[in-house]
């Protein structure tokens, strides 16, 4: 199996450098028509029509040599890179062949995956959407009554950019949140590019939802209004980074989405690298903990105490045992659990009680009062 990133920089072709002549392009999309719950969410399955959608992209958009799949871990989206993948021409080479290749590649690779695709968390859909979606349905039908021409979607997805503390009351992934995970996404392939052996010609697909590209949108090219870049980007639809290195390792980077090509600069690889950052310091942890078990929570955050006032080791570490202290905190109080629940060590409670009179973040029976 052709292997791209770090992966072909260990297992090279012969004497070929790395970084230079090479042509990539990293593929964002949301995945292809599913089918639809009760309350009018996406399902996790694909409806014939989304199918054979999926089927269409791989025969008309792929004119690279290789290609290679990401994938939100939601199956509608694994089943639009699949079915992506598999209807390539025979020409392209396709990385992810099977899921046993990959699985042997990728121990992460999600258990009982009937699918090929890597999964990525941070392709994966908007954290508690649902939740703000009986007000945003409400906003764009009092938008359509006051006169307004644009689609429901376009009018949802803008209710919910406009309305981060709203996102944030009702436990919802800010716009930027979700801004930032297709930015540490973008900017891990961008980096992974400067790595490719000499003369290498990809394309990297990565299969996500709405809405995310909308935010990230936002935050790189800039709007208002969705409607500016034609409202919300449909199912099936792409946005794609067209990265060019040259002989000499000179790197061009343009962003292409609806027939327009907006060259990359200097400030908006910066800003992508700074939401990535963000990502990695304030969404990633969250996320671990999320999906951590109550047990393992709670040996988590007896650590956590403990580890909370070291300044030994300077600042940077003093400011990330902060945060980690109070992202596990955050998903204690969301789990409902008592200090009684956590069963603190007596040296983590001491810890605990002077974190807590210091900074009035809650002490006594209840952790959180």
């Amino acid at each position: 199996m052709e292997k791209i990133g770090s992966e072909a920089a260990i297992e090279g072709e012969g004497n070929k450098e790395f970084g230079k002549n090479v042509h990539a392009v990293l593929e964002f999309l949301r995945h292809a028509t599913p089918g639809k719950t009760p309350e009018g969410m996406s399902a996790d399955f694909l409806t014939e029509g989304g199918q054979e959608m999926a089927r269409g992209m791989g025969k008309a958009r792929v004119q690279e040599e290789k290609i290679a799949g990401y994938s939100s871990p939601a199956k509608r989206a694994q089943e639009t890179g699949d079915l992506y993948l598999d209807n390539t021409d025979e020409s392209v080479e396709v990385v992810n062949r099977t899921i046993a290749e990959t699985k042997a590649k990728y121990p992460a690779q999600k258990e009982g995956n009937i699918f090929r695709m890597k999964t990525k968390q941070e392709l994966a859909p908007t954290v508690g959407f649902a939740k703000i979606m009986p007000l945003a349905k409400e906003f764009a039908k009092t938008q359509k009554a006051a006169g307004s021409k644009a689609d429901d979607l376009t009018l949802i997805i803008q209710y919910y950019l406009d309305n981060p503390e709203k996102c944030r009351e009702l436990g919802v992934d800010l716009p930027y949140d979700a801004a930032s995970q297709i930015a540490h996404r973008v900017a891990t392939e961008l980096n992974m590019t400067e790595r490719f052996r000499e003369d290498t010609d990809v394309r990297l697909i990565n299969v996500t939802h709405g809405p995310k590209l909308e935010p990230f949108l936002k935050e790189v090219v800039g709007f208002g209004r969705l409607e500016e870049i034609g409202g919300a980007m449909k199912e099936g639809e792409n946005l794609q980074f067209v990265v060019d290195i040259d002989g000499n390792g000179s790197k061009n980077v343009t962003l292409i989405f609806r027939g327009r090509n907006y060259e990359l600069t200097e400030e908006q690889t910066r800003l992508i690298t700074e939401m990535s950052d963000y990502y990695k310091a304030y969404c990633l942890p969250k996320e671990r903990y999320a999906g951590m078990k109550d047990e393992k929570l709670y040996a988590v955050f007896e650590q956590a105490c403990l580890d909370y006032s070291n300044e030994d080791k300077g600042i940077d570490v003093a400011n990330r045992n902060r945060r980690n202290f109070m992202f596990i905190l955050d998903e204690l109080k969301k789990r409902k659990k008592t200090y009684k629940d956590v069963g603190l060590s007596t040296e983590a409670a001491d810890a605990y009680y002077q974190i807590a009179a210091t900074y009035k973040i809650g002490s006594g029976e209840e952790l959180w009062s």
